[in-house]
């Protein structure tokens, strides 16, 4: 029997320098993937910052854009959450949504320097599977090992996986199910579900309220 640890408890009792990164491809996996624990680690008095590699422009929008681009709006989505999640700093890059397969050699390297920057002890992102399947998903998770690995110190890398229940079709791919990791930590939201979910509704051409 697999007994998952308190994730809570990881934050609370940690020793050394307290900096929490989050890196995933599109605004709104920051709030989705990683929304409770953005705001548990403000509780413990981590320094949080969300790493977003694209503007999610290729994405589907579900309002009136009023002459707006979707990067446009997306951006100013993404702002809008993370103030809502507390998160000290916005790293956001501007490489092609859905294409980040293409342009790793880009985007590695920046990521490398963003990484160096803050020198980030918890690194949050999504596993192998990508959770969805989305290419740029996997594509980040695959290389962003291979950046972690030579770091001295080494950040932990958490990945951000799905309970038993929500770990089948239709919430992820038949074809990936069996690459979707199986948790090792748990968190319990407490009253802190109301803020991600405020933090949700903030993407609000995403309909992810």
């Amino acid at each position: 029997m697999n007994i998952m640890k308190n994730l809570e408890g990881l934050l609370a009792n940690w020793t050394g320098p307290k900096i929490l990164m989050t890196i995933f491809p599109h605004p709104d996996d920051e709030t989705m993937a990683s929304g409770g624990l953005l705001l548990a680690a403000k509780k413990y008095g981590w320094e949080t910052v969300v790493v977003t590699l694209t503007h999610g422009e290729a994405g589907k929008i579900y309002l009136n854009a009023k002459g707006k681009t979707l990067k446009q709006i997306r951006r100013e989505e993404l702002k809008k959450a993370i103030k809502i999640l507390q998160v000290n700093d916005l790293v956001l890059g501007n490489f092609p949504d859905g294409k980040l397969k293409k342009s790793k050699l880009s985007w590695i390297k920046w990521l490398k320097k963003q990484i160096e920057h803050y020198s980030p002890s918890l690194v949050i992102s999504y596993d192998h599977s990508g959770l969805t399947g989305h290419p740029d998903h996997i594509s980040l998770s695959a290389e962003l090992k291979k950046i972690l690995l030579p770091l001295k110190p080494k950040p932990t890398l958490l990945w951000a996986t799905l309970p038993p229940h929500l770990r089948k079709p239709p919430v992820v791919h038949p074809g990936i199910v069996h690459m979707v990791s199986k948790p090792t930590h748990i968190l319990d939201l407490k009253w802190i579900w109301l803020k991600k979910w405020q933090a949700a509704k903030s993407h609000r051409s995403q309909k992810l309220g």
